[in-house]
């Protein structure tokens, strides 16, 4: 093995875990922020204004998972 393939699957496996724990680091601080700070409603909001809150807002990922946690929240 050449010292240029050694060198490359080293930046390979650096890159690959570098990557991987920056998609893991956004994932655990999106879901560190609950549901209702997203939606911008009371923690005690009926379902009926969960769902006008997210209806009215962009609907990015953030915003997705926050209502699907409500959605189980409430629904349980």
């Amino acid at each position: 093995m050449s010292t240029h393939e050694i060198i490359a699957i080293v930046l390979g496996l650096a890159g690959g875990y570098w990557g991987i724990s920056r998609l893991l680091a956004a994932q655990e601080t999106a879901a560190q922020t609950p549901w209702h700070l997203v939606l911008n409603v009371p923690p005690d909001a009926t379902l009926e204004q969960v769902d006008q809150a997210y209806q009215s807002m962009m609907k990015t990922k953030e915003v997705r998972n926050a209502y699907a946690a409500a959605i189980k929240a409430l629904t349980v």
